[in-house]
């Protein structure tokens, strides 16, 4: 308690109140940034990050990563459903959530990356990374899932008739020679 001389004695406001409302103000905008990070990301990477980074490395042996450059998207998918029906052990059909929340923005991300699929256009380059190798798609309108095609299915909570399917034909693959890339065609 405090006296002031012309109002007499005081209590002491507690400030409990204050910074209980300013934790559920940041939290409410920590969720809405962890939320919408998949929707963000792209305006903190440069627009071709992902393009160098093909140039410059090699793929990996114990990974899986698929690569649309025009989306600039780089994502490990070692975790996804996938199928292998290659002659040549590519992956071909790939299945994953569009969206997944996670605890952090940055696994928000990563746990999410088929998020802007809907936004891959027919002519688009794909590249999937699997055992050492590095396999090069075009994507194309077809509607048929015959052959050496690469199927990139974006579900919901549970994959359906109705989510998105991309088809890739294949165009290559990409060898390495004197530490830069060259694709070698089927």
């Amino acid at each position: 308690m405090r006296y002031n001389y012309k109002n007499g004695v005081q209590k002491k406001r507690s400030k409990k109140p204050i910074i209980f409302i300013s934790m559920l103000v940041l939290g409410f905008l920590y969720g809405g940034v962890t939320y919408s990070a998949p929707q963000i990301a792209p305006l903190l990477a440069s627009a071709d990050q992902t393009a160098q980074y093909l140039l410059s490395t090699k793929p990996a042996e114990d990974s899986t990563r698929l690569y649309i450059p025009r989306l600039n998207i780089n994502s490990d998918i070692s975790d996804i459903t996938s199928n292998e029906r290659s002659s040549e052990g590519g992956i071909l059909d790939l299945s994953a959530p569009r969206y997944t929340l996670g605890l952090t923005p940055m696994e928000t991300i990563a746990k999410s990356p088929l998020f802007r699929v809907s936004e891959v256009k027919s002519g688009d380059d794909v590249y999937l990374d699997h055992a050492g190798k590095r396999y090069a798609y075009k994507v194309t309108d077809t509607s048929s899932d015959t052959g050496e095609q690469l199927t990139i299915k974006a579900c919901g909570r549970e994959c359906s008739d109705s989510d998105m399917v991309i088809r890739a034909e294949p165009v290559g693959s990409v060898v390495w020679s004197d530490g830069k890339p060259s694709l070698r065609s089927l």
